[in-house]
């Protein structure tokens, strides 16, 4: 907020920077674009894929076909890649556990087990803080593009253009990727089940 008070320039939205023409930048407004572009990018990753976040969910389709294809998994995606000789480093926040559990702990442990010696994976920090959280969202390949911004790899995340607040047969939110935070967030468990009522919000 100082910037841009403090602008005098007269930048479009009272920016401190001008427009800059011919970027090589994108914006995603749903996680179905962003999700869908990942799909497309991460099977082409040679060397490494560096991820971060606040939460993920290695069970997590990129790509909502009809019917769904497994190929299209995020946990897919990393095994294949790591089976190539692909190295993925992934930090996800430690939860406290006190007021939310995002069920790192199997993120951990699941995507480690898909390939030992390739996929890394590390839970921050070790002592569980109350008074912060990491919140970057990151997936960076081959250190030369990186996706940036405000879009966790998890449940829940993934809308499109509709923002379809129902789902009564499970066809665009598969099992607990449907959630209402007003009622409550499943996390953890059999990813393909869910008991949150999709007939109503």
């Amino acid at each position: 907020h100082v910037l841009r008070a403090n602008s005098k320039a007269g930048y479009r939205y009272q920016s401190f920077a001008p427009r800059r023409e011919q970027i090589q930048c994108h914006f995603f407004i749903n996680g179905s674009e962003y999700f869908h572009q990942l799909s497309k990018i991460l099977p082409l990753a040679q060397r490494e894929i560096f991820i971060t976040g606040w939460c993920l969910t290695p069970e997590i389709y990129l790509r909502r076909t009809f019917p769904l294809k497994d190929k299209y998994r995020l946990d897919y995606i990393l095994s294949e890649r790591a089976d190539s000789g692909v190295k993925v480093y992934v930090l996800i926040w430690n939860e406290t556990n006190i007021g939310i559990q995002l069920d790192s702990s199997h993120t951990r442990k699941y995507l480690e087990a898909l390939n030992h010696k390739n996929i890394k994976v590390i839970r921050h920090p070790r002592a569980f803080p109350l008074n912060w959280s990491h919140h970057q969202k990151s997936v960076v390949i081959d250190q030369n593009l990186a996706f940036v911004g405000g879009i966790d790899l998890c449940w829940m995340r993934w809308e499109d253009k509709r923002f379809a607040l129902v789902d009564p047969d499970g066809e665009i939110f598969p099992g607990k990727d449907y959630g209402n935070l007003n009622v409550v967030a499943e996390r953890g468990g059999d990813p393909n089940v869910t008991t949150i009522n999709r007939d109503g919000v």
